[in-house]
């Protein structure tokens, strides 16, 4: 495929296996996502899309990890 110009993004969705409330996610762990989040403007914004039992409490983070700004449910979202 072509690739394409991340300096005109404005937000990404973000998808995940499952999320935790500090807006951290678990991928398929092969880090694809955080390689390509780290490429991104800062002012990009990061939307987690999830249904809400995906949503857990357990801190997951490591070094290499991206945090999302936000993550939207069918419930609630949740915010810095």
């Amino acid at each position: 495929s072509e690739a394409y110009d991340t300096k005109d993004l404005e937000a990404i969705i973000v998808p995940g296996i499952a999320f935790n409330t500090k807006l951290h996610r678990i991928g398929h762990g092969k880090g694809h996502f955080d390689r390509f989040i780290k490429l991104l403007p800062e002012r990009v914004l990061k939307i987690g899309l999830a249904y809400d039992f995906q949503i857990i409490e357990e801190d997951f983070i490591d070094e290499w990890d991206e945090e999302m700004d936000i993550i939207i449910t069918e419930k609630r979202r949740i915010e810095r």
